[in-house]
């Protein structure tokens, strides 16, 4: 209570308050396990924040840190952005390119989370730019990676796939970051329609998680690598590689994982002509969603629901699925999903023998 803290705070002299603020912000400054990060999650804000008011930059930035890494994992993604926000504050009043660029990468991938993707395109581009004055490889590949994924979700995918191919053209001394851009540069290749590529770059992605013993990520790039399967119409491994991609994922408790290999799944089995299959994962992965703020894989998903829905001959519940899909990705101004959805919303209009009107209007 407020009147027990000042009480308590009376009984202390200026000194003393002063060495316990700092035994509390060590406490805190080396982070702990996702258990930890969960029995002290009311605090983690807090301290940061008070770290800030007191001038302590360095253990500002650290809390700030582990503490967002922790939040965007777990889909707290309003916590997640405000400490970010706070960790970038902290590492701004540091002289250490060290301490503000995986500050920036927190913030860069927050805003592109709670789909602010211009605001995310904003501070990747500062976080490209001082890694690159910093001689910091990691940190330039991670930059010249967010950027080539928010040029695709704005529809450029050839502009993506130059960035990827940069961020892979320099040495990239992390084998993690290196996946994550493999990852991407596969998606891209696959919206362009060059399938060989895709999958060159999927296998290799998924081949590298799994030497790192990375399966949250490994989930992920073999979700990709099934959808690019089913994209060559190799339909048999496509679905046999989604299932695996869907149970690692919930086994390894990876809720965001989950959701989007769920998504990735369905996608395979619609391609495999099995709709009713497909609907089960799509809705599966909206429930998912629906404890999640994830704007961005909520607009894949609605619409993957309602391309299920349509394949089931149900073209009506369908409209309200790619009428979430289109008002989410107009409002984070992701492109490729909102054509999508309007795509879909047009079908199922025109399977009903009803007017073409915007998904907005009807």
């Amino acid at each position: 209570h407020d009147l027990l803290a000042e009480h308590a705070r009376s009984l202390t002299e200026p000194a003393e308050r002063s060495e316990a603020l700092g035994r509390l912000l060590d406490y805190f400054r080396g982070g702990g396990a996702d258990q930890w990060h969960a029995q002290e999650l009311p605090n983690l804000r807090a301290i940061t924040q008070c770290a800030l008011e007191r001038g302590q930059f360095q253990h500002g930035w650290r809390i700030a840190d582990h503490t967002a890494r922790y939040l965007r994992m777990r889909g707290h993604r309003d916590e997640f952005l405000a400490v970010a926000r706070l960790g970038v504050t902290a590492a701004e009043h540091l002289d250490d390119p060290h301490a503000l660029l995986p500050s920036l990468e927190n913030l860069a991938n927050a805003h592109w989370e709670a789909g602010r993707l211009q605001r995310a395109m904003e501070v990747a581009d500062t976080q490209r730019r001082l890694a690159a004055a910093s001689d910091a490889p990691v940190a330039h590949a991670t930059a010249l990676s967010r950027i080539g994924t928010l040029h695709g979700m704005f529809g450029d995918y050839r502009q993506a796939l130059a960035y990827y191919q940069k961020a892979l053209s320099g040495s990239v001394p992390d084998d993690t970051v290196t996946a994550v851009v493999l990852g991407n540069l596969s998606h891209a290749h696959e919206m362009l329609g060059e399938f060989d590529q895709a999958l060159a770059a999927a296998t290799r992605a998924r081949r590298l998680r799994e030497e790192a013993e990375d399966w949250r990520g490994w989930a992920l790039a073999t979700a990709q690598e099934a959808l690019v399967l089913a994209r060559l119409g190799r339909l048999d491994e496509a679905l046999a590689t989604a299932a695996r991609a869907v149970d690692t994922a919930e086994r390894h408790d990876d809720a965001f994982g989950q959701a989007w290999a769920c998504t990735d799944h369905a996608e395979v089995l619609l391609a495999a002509d099995r709709p009713e299959e497909a609907y089960r994962q799509a809705r599966r992965a909206c429930t998912i969603l629906a404890d999640l703020n994830q704007p961005l894989l909520l607009t894949m998903a609605a619409n993957t629901l309602g391309d299920a829905h349509l394949a089931l001959g149900e073209p009506r519940p369908a409209l309200d699925h790619y009428r979430t899909a289109h008002h989410t990705a107009e409002r984070i101004h992701y492109q490729r999903q909102k054509d999508r959805a309007r795509e879909g919303y047009d079908r199922a209009r025109a399977a009903l023998a009803l007017p073409a009107v915007t998904p907005d209007s009807g």
